[in-house]
């Protein structure tokens, strides 16, 4: 005969299994009613599709080069407020409008108002931290053509990064992905 505490211990220990699958992370859960024991755990690997994602990503963005410095690099960490980086950005596009050449100026000017817009357009910074990556992709002189790429990493960053260079600041997320593969 199964009685109301078992009832109501499985269907929490199956509550909790199915948030903490969603949200792909690893708990621990240890649920203890009476003499009833169940201990369960989720995997701290990442999933085979996040994997192929942020390769993907990595494949598409590492090919990219700058004619200039020109590209811009964001990565916010885990738990750092949104806001801050936004006034940041703010402050770096108005030390933008210095540089000599005028299309360089124009492409970096218009790829931090985007990533600006972007984040402005998040209440706070996603719980694994974001990585943005933006800037004049065109193969051709005096085109413009600027590719904004946001990612949520399956695995919480730790670094915080601004950066523009002829090159994107990858590094962080090629780690994320070198470390799940030994």
């Amino acid at each position: 005969r199964s009685s109301m505490r078992d009832i109501s211990c499985n269907y929490l220990f199956w509550r909790l299994f199915q948030k903490q699958h969603l949200l792909n992370r690893c708990l621990p859960l240890i649920i203890r009613f009476g003499k009833v024991y169940k201990s369960f755990s989720l995997s701290l690997k990442m999933e085979a599709n996040e994997k192929k994602n942020l390769q993907d990503l990595l494949e598409l963005v590492v090919s990219i080069r700058g004619r200039h410095t020109e590209l811009v690099s964001v990565l916010v960490p885990a738990g750092y407020n949104i806001n801050s980086v936004t006034r940041q950005l703010e402050s770096e596009k108005s030390t933008a409008s210095n540089i000599k050449s005028a299309a360089t100026r124009k492409n970096v000017i218009a790829a931090l108002e985007m990533v600006i817009r972007e984040t402005k357009a998040m209440k706070e910074t996603p719980k694994n931290g974001v990585a943005f990556y933006c800037g004049n992709i065109s193969e051709k002189e005096g085109v413009q053509d600027i590719q904004l790429w946001v990612y949520e990493p399956p695995k919480p960053l730790k670094t915080k990064l601004y950066r523009c260079d002829q090159t994107f600041v990858l590094e962080p997320l090629q780690e994320m992905v070198s470390v799940d593969a030994v």
